[in-house]
């Protein structure tokens, strides 16, 4: 991303912002990221659940984190104000990062300490270092980094003196490899204000200018990677002058598509990885066709059985599967799977929750689970089941009975954890009963936040499914795209199980999904319209005229005409 050397090092980094979740969500992204746009160190965030998850070994986070460590020296950044309220006690995230995390990742290149006191706790600040880098077992990495502010070169030391600086102390302590400076400012001359260009002269090791590239008149970043470059360059340059000793400059931000460095460098598609072969997967190159057949008006109005058959005549050809909505305790519709059968189509059952994950895990819904399963083996062809679809959203009234604010986590969220162990019951005893023809479909909402925690297990998902709708009429990848990138690490085939969009948008979004497959994301080997009302969110999604013409051409694409065989 940024070729140019300053002083003694290149600047080529970037500083992971995101507090929680970044690693099982976004770890293959920004490794991908990393590795596209030359960036060479990257600071990442370690707290809170990625701390419980990595130390517990959890297969995805772990997975996700070598991957950042096989392309850039990975930083691991710890630390919260609220530590300086009992400095001499170690906290529970570093104990564990240190004690635990590190002996796992040996390819992790250090620790930044990021503890930013005020005037008035320097005190405390330093019982805290004390704590933590003295003593007989000090609780760093073999690179250990402080984030420190230029402000700190009037502030006092450990004495109440301002000789040394409290810079100067703490960058002096045994086993601190050196620091990072963070400058802030709307311009280069800004970041390097009186603060900055005193207290540059008196780090005495090597240092990371954690400087911003902010334009006024547009987004953090400013609008260009030309305008990001310019701006880093030049503080480094400026940096450079003032001490030599520059490790690097690194740019912040990693947060979402619209306002963050994404809108500068753009997300790449995953590495090229031909198709993977599973449980009914098409031929390489071609795609499933499917849909939801519910509108209020056109072609298919009403659904079911009679719906799907209108439907399909108004768009000439057959689709490969049929998408169902079932209830707790009905999962599987024998009409409506006889019709599917019939008509060469696999059913793709979504079978909500009815009880809560912690009830589901403990078996207290054995007998309604092992009804389901029979009635699945009964059928004697394939189905797609999607249980539990969008997962990652937030509790609504149509799944109050399934969350409960004592086993699962504040703010309606389902708890992953219960939700993997309550996935893996079920398949269990689903494999118990010999209902071998159901097809896992592991189905996140692209809307929802940590879709990758609750990720129950290569073993347990055949297929990973997105949901994902455009209510804002931009582009099918500018929707798609962060949820495309980051479901490749499954390495599983994936499938659009529920995408639509506003009814002016519907032919120009349809046309997208047909520029888009299988040639950009060969993972991606199904892909279904949802052409009606409801979901977790009660919108319209009816196809307009426009729409099922557009619905009907994409059916005519080479690529889209593979059908699942039902035998």
């Amino acid at each position: 991303m940024l070729t140019p050397n300053a002083g003694s090092g290149a600047f080529s980094a970037m500083t992971v912002t995101l507090s929680k979740n970044v690693i099982a969500d976004e770890g293959f992204v920004i490794a991908n990221y990393a590795k596209r746009y030359g960036i060479t160190t990257i600071f990442l965030n370690v707290a809170g659940d990625d701390v419980g998850l990595l130390a517990a070994k959890e297969s995805q986070e772990s997975a996700n984190l070598h991957a950042m460590t096989q392309v850039a020296s990975v930083y691991v950044v710890t630390g919260d104000p609220s530590w300086l309220a009992s400095p001499t006690t170690v906290p529970s995230d570093v104990a564990t990062i240190v004690g635990t995390i590190a002996p796992q990742f040996p390819g992790l290149a250090g620790m930044l300490y990021n503890i930013t006191p005020t005037s008035t706790q320097t005190a405390a600040y330093f019982q805290l270092l004390n704590t933590l880098l003295g003593g007989s077992r000090p609780y760093r990495f073999k690179t250990t980094l402080l984030a420190t502010q230029p402000a700190w070169q009037r502030y006092p030391n450990s004495n109440g003196t301002k000789s040394p600086s409290m810079l100067q102390e703490a960058e002096g302590y045994a086993g601190v490899s050196g620091t990072y400076l963070q400058m802030n400012g709307a311009s280069v001359a800004e970041q390097m204000s009186a603060d900055v260009t005193q207290a540059l002269p008196q780090l005495a090791k090597p240092y990371w200018s954690g400087a911003n590239a902010y334009s006024p008149n547009n987004s953090y970043l400013g609008s260009t990677a030309g305008y990001l470059s310019s701006n880093l360059y030049q503080t480094a340059r400026a940096a450079a002058k003032l001490n030599p000793r520059l490790a690097g400059v690194s740019v912040a931000e990693w947060q979402d598509q619209y306002g963050s460095l994404q809108r500068i460098f753009a997300q790449p598609p995953p590495e090229p990885v031909p198709p993977p072969v599973g449980r009914l997967t098409p031929p390489a190159g071609s795609l499933y066709l499917g849909a939801y057949v519910a509108p209020t008006t056109g072609p298919g109005v009403g659904g079911g059985a009679a719906g799907v058959a209108a439907f399909e005549s108004a768009i000439g050809r057959k689709i490969a599967y049929d998408l169902h909505f079932s209830s707790w305790t009905n999962a599987f519709n024998p009409y409506l799977l006889k019709d599917d059968a019939a008509n060469g189509r696999v059913p793709l059952v979504a079978l909500d929750c009815g009880d809560t994950d912690a009830r589901v895990a403990a078996g207290d819904d054995d007998s309604i689970i092992q009804a389901q399963a029979a009635a699945a083996k009964a059928y004697h062809h394939k189905i797609f089941l999607r249980y539990f679809w969008e997962f990652n959203l937030p509790a609504q009234s149509k799944r109050s009975v399934c969350y409960d604010p004592a086993t699962d986590l504040p703010n309606n969220r389902f708890s992953p954890a219960l939700f993997k162990e309550a996935w893996r019951h079920i398949h269990r005893i689903y494999d118990q009963a010999g209902a071998t023809n159901v097809i896992w479909v592991w189905n996140e909402s692209g809307s929802g936040a940590a879709p990758a925690e609750y990720y129950p297990g290569a073993d347990y998902v055949d297929w990973v499914g997105i949901d994902y709708y455009d209510r804002i009429n931009v582009p099918f990848l500018v929707n798609e795209k962060p949820s495309l990138n980051a479901t490749a690490q499954y390495g599983k085939p994936t499938m659009l199980c529920e995408t639509a969009a506003n009814p002016e948008y519907q032919p120009q979004y349809l046309a997208q999904i047909a520029a888009t497959f299988p040639s950009r994301y060969p993972l991606v080997e199904a892909v279904s319209i949802f052409d009606g009302t409801g979901g977790l969110d009660g919108g319209n999604w009816s196809l307009t005229p426009a729409g099922v013409s557009a619905f009907a051409q994409l059916g005519q694409e080479p690529a889209f005409s593979a059908f699942p065989p039902v035998p």
